[in-house]
């Protein structure tokens, strides 16, 4: 059954963290693709939903600021290669039954962790693309869906306005991360990791094993796309191995965050 959906300046995402785990490698169209069909579920009902939206590429024009032959040209790239993407979520861990009967069969513990529980499959089963018609059909997987909005999981959520603006997915990448440890009160968060904790995090490419790298490559301009066009402010410190010495290793990265003002949210609700 053919669900229409329609803008809303205020559309809300909740992403369940599993499913950011899950979904950092995507590309900016598939994610767009995603957002767009996702925003407008119902999460209190599982029952309830259906498993494939409508995208009309004029509104996708619309909610992502760009032209319909720029919205027509990622929501074919994306219909082509959802169906070939597929989600790893790690399951809960065993429970203490299960734990004391694999070790009375005298398990190792890499043996133990190599048995840790997780879910793969598919992203969707089906992607038809319509380009006369401006009109294209996605048809997600269940057991997809039962990954992305579970009902009792913590929920990070942002109104879709707010990260329209940016274009690059490693760095919707990055400002997704942030909104998971925002303190949804106070407006502010400080985000913790490490270079390589980075990288492997948001899948992000080998190069940036050498921090000047990432930091030139990644960092700088992700923050600059960041503050200039989403609701957060953003800053990062470096920890170094010796702080005396500024040629040292960069071993820990500080991100400090905090939601803009409602007279500095003017241009993007604009």
């Amino acid at each position: 059954m053919e669900r229409e959906i329609t803008i809303k300046k205020n559309s809300i995402i909740y992403v369940s963290n599993k499913l950011l785990d899950a979904i950092f490698k995507m590309s900016l169209s598939e994610k767009r693709v995603m957002w767009y069909v996702l925003k407008d579920y119902k999460f209190n009902d599982l029952s309830t939903v259906s498993l494939d939206g409508t995208i009309k590429h004029n509104v996708y024009a619309k909610l992502y600021n760009i032209s319909i032959q720029q919205a027509s040209k990622e929501v074919r790239q994306a219909c082509l290669s959802l169906p070939d993407n597929s989600f790893f979520v790690p399951r809960p861990e065993w429970d203490g039954n299960i734990l004391e009967e694999l070790d009375q069969q005298i398990y190792t513990k890499s043996e133990l962790n190599e048995l840790k529980a997780f879910s793969k499959g598919n992203v969707v089963d089906v992607c038809d693309y319509g380009c006369r018609k401006g009109e294209s059909d996605v048809y997600f997987t269940r057991s997809f869906l039962l990954h992305a909005i579970p009902v009792k999981n913590y929920f990070t959520q942002y109104r879709l306005y707010e990260a329209d603006s940016l274009t690059n997915a490693n760095h919707i990448a990055l400002y997704e991360e942030l909104q998971r440890w925002i303190d949804t009160k106070e407006g502010e968060g400080i985000y913790i990791t490490t270079p390589i904790r980075l990288i492997n995090k948001l899948q992000l490419p080998k190069t940036y094993e050498s921090y000047p790298q990432m930091r030139r490559g990644f960092i700088t301009p992700a923050m600059s796309n960041i503050n200039e066009n989403t609701d957060l402010n953003v800053n990062v410190e470096e920890v170094r191995a010796d702080p005396k010495n500024k040629r040292s290793k960069v071993i820990k990265l500080y991100f400090h965050y905090s939601k803009k003002k409602k007279s500095e949210l003017v241009a993007l609700e604009a």
